[in-house]
């Protein structure tokens, strides 16, 4: 892949939309590329606190570095272990969930995380093995944690996240090299 710097100069007082365009115009005048924008709404979830306030223990020193294990246990149950920030857990619970999570707790510092849980189908299909709760109840009754928006709690759901409160917009912008047959 070859690397390739773009010196440009801008007038004045360009606006950051003029900027944008006018750096789109000079990549498919020079380099053929075409910019295409696409945008959808993703399920995306808030780690916060629970009902009855977080059950983590905060660890004795901060670990730098330290690796947040993900583990398998006997049939369909799965360990989640480590010295770790919210963040870090946040970032781990997006694998099982396929979808961003952010960190809402407010907690600060490292702490030490022991998450053991079992996939939701192989609870419902009763698969030997399946002794732990789902995420979401793992979640709440061993560390103090639930998914949800702070601010836009549904009291009637449990605090739950509400379906259109946990829709974020995702933009996606691809480049692509017109091919030499394509008329102008």
């Amino acid at each position: 892949m070859e690397a390739i710097d773009v010196i440009a100069r801008k007038p004045p007082n360009t606006t950051e939309e003029s900027e944008r365009l006018m750096l789109q115009a000079l990549l498919a005048d020079r380099f053929r590329l075409v910019v295409h924008r696409d945008s959808y709404d993703l399920t995306a979830y808030d780690l916060v606190l629970a009902k009855n306030g977080p059950k983590v223990k905060l660890a004795d020193r901060d670990v730098p570095g330290s690796a947040l294990q993900i583990s398998p246990m006997k049939g369909p149950a799965r360990r989640v272990n480590g010295t770790v920030s919210m963040e870090q857990l946040a970032a781990a619970l997006q694998i099982p969930l396929e979808s961003p999570v952010t960190d809402a707790t407010g907690l600060k510092g490292t702490f030490d995380i022991l998450l053991q849980r079992s996939a939701e189908d192989a609870i419902a299909t009763e698969l030997p093995g399946a002794t732990f709760p789902p995420l979401e109840r793992a979640l709440e009754l061993q560390l103090g944690l639930k998914f949800g928006n702070p601010q836009n709690q549904d009291r009637h759901s449990g605090g739950r996240q509400r379906p259109e409160d946990s829709r974020r917009e995702l933009t996606i912008i691809s480049l692509f090299r017109r091919s030499n047959t394509m008329s102008r």
